[in-house]
């Protein structure tokens, strides 16, 4: 589990080493009063060229 601003740090800066040319995309799926539902999906490739999404 992360606690804190720089354990935070330290893992995004291990994470995006190895997930290149990053991308998110966020989209919104419906909204009431006081509730939304969204999507959320990302992808980016590693240091031979593969690419990865997760949705």
């Amino acid at each position: 589990m992360i606690s804190g601003r720089e354990e935070v740090k330290v893992f995004l800066t291990n994470k995006w080493k190895n997930e290149l040319g990053y991308k998110l995309k966020k989209e919104l799926w419906a909204f009431t009063e006081n509730r939304i539902a969204v999507g959320f999906e990302y992808e980016w490739h590693d240091q031979h060229g593969s690419w990865f999404r997760r949705l």
